[in-house]
């Protein structure tokens, strides 16, 4: 496998993300606290599916979290992402488009489980 780095000044971090193209595969509606929905969608420029998504809610203010793994430790329930990001900008930008989708699927399709 190789392996490609980007020369130093030349990050993500310095342009913005090009945009991100993304269908809404399922939702299943579940609220509890934050927790509004699951949802599957597929960012369709990789051909990649994500499975397990959720969408938040607080304080009027929406994000989307990525899957992650449930585990205890010291008695106490924790989470470990999944998938992760490596800029803010990047992550925005998912989020972004995440909820987008999301808003015209709820659009045309209702609020369906």
């Amino acid at each position: 496998m190789q392996i490609v780095e980007r020369p130093a000044g030349n990050s993500n971090r310095s342009n913005p993300p090009e945009p991100i193209a993304v269908r809404i595969d399922e939702v299943k509606i579940y609220e509890k606290r934050t927790l509004k929905a699951f949802l599957n969608f597929t960012v369709l420029a990789l051909g990649l599916r994500i499975n397990g998504a959720m969408i938040h809610e607080k304080d009027g203010k929406r994000w989307v979290g990525m899957p992650a793994r449930e585990y205890i430790s010291e008695g106490a329930k924790h989470w470990s992402p999944i998938i992760d990001f490596v800029s803010k900008e990047s992550r925005d930008a998912m989020n972004d488009a995440v909820l987008a989708a999301y808003d015209h699927y709820q659009a045309t399709n209702g609020t369906r489980s």
